[in-house]
């Protein structure tokens, strides 16, 4: 699915100098994400659960 979607560079002006592994995508899908509770660095986990039908 993530090949259909794919955009070129980076669309925003002051990215990441790192871009190498990113792929960036044409926002027309929505998703389904669970958070984990807070670890002791105040960092939630995302967890993907699935594509919504809604969009």
């Amino acid at each position: 699915m993530i090949k259909t979607l794919k955009k070129g560079p980076c669309p925003f002006r002051n990215s990441t100098k790192n871009n190498d592994n990113i792929v960036w995508c044409k926002p027309e899908k929505v998703c389904t994400v669970e958070y984990m509770p807070n670890t002791l660095d105040a960092l939630r986990q995302p967890v993907f659960k699935g594509i919504r039908d809604d969009a």
